[in-house]
């Protein structure tokens, strides 16, 4: 959703989205984007994956999704492996779109760009109006990425939960719960 300020996403292109720690920012946008295109989710966390697929979201293990022919693909994952299965996932004359930042260069051939003619965006961010609009409207669905809510008093407890691997988003209360 956030990336058509740079991208026109065509009505039923298939677009992938790889991701992981991302995921509680990604999901809204991807759940949006899923109306207009076949959007499939590529992640590594089986629940976080669950809760997309309860959202009506096609997904799967990444690493050991074979599909190819992607017209687009986003590498939303913050680490290098995504960007190497971007590019082995999109179609030729595809699009890749970077909306990650990896603290360290990743290697790639160019060859693989050039010959099969991609398209490569970077994308740290985008429009913000549409995503807010969609929040506004219903449109998207935030409430099931909450996975835990505790007070402002109980900060230490709330950042204990915060680390575990298959929370999305914890929600701090400064006037108690509500």
């Amino acid at each position: 959703m956030l990336l058509r300020s740079r991208i026109l996403f065509k009505f039923g292109e298939a677009v992938a989205e790889f991701l992981d720690l991302l995921l509680g920012v990604a999901l809204p946008a991807a759940q949006a984007l899923s109306a207009r295109c076949h959007l499939t989710l590529l992640g590594r966390n089986p629940s976080k994956l669950k809760l997309a697929r309860e959202l009506g979201i096609a997904v799967a293990i990444a690493g050991k999704f074979q599909g190819t022919g992607f017209d687009v693909v986003v590498d939303a994952t913050g680490n290098r492996a995504g960007f190497k299965g971007a590019l082995d996932h999109v179609r030729p004359r595809g699009i890749v779109v970077l909306k990650t930042t990896v603290p360290s260069e990743i290697p790639i051939h160019v060859s693989q760009l050039v010959i099969n003619e991609l398209t490569l965006v970077g994308s740290r961010c985008g429009l913000y109006g549409p995503a807010i609009e969609a929040l506004c409207d219903g449109s998207i669905r935030v409430e099931s990425l909450v996975s835990a809510r505790y007070k402002l008093a109980d900060f230490e407890a709330a950042f204990a939960k915060s680390l575990e691997s298959n929370t999305i988003k914890v929600l701090l209360y400064p006037n108690g719960m509500p």
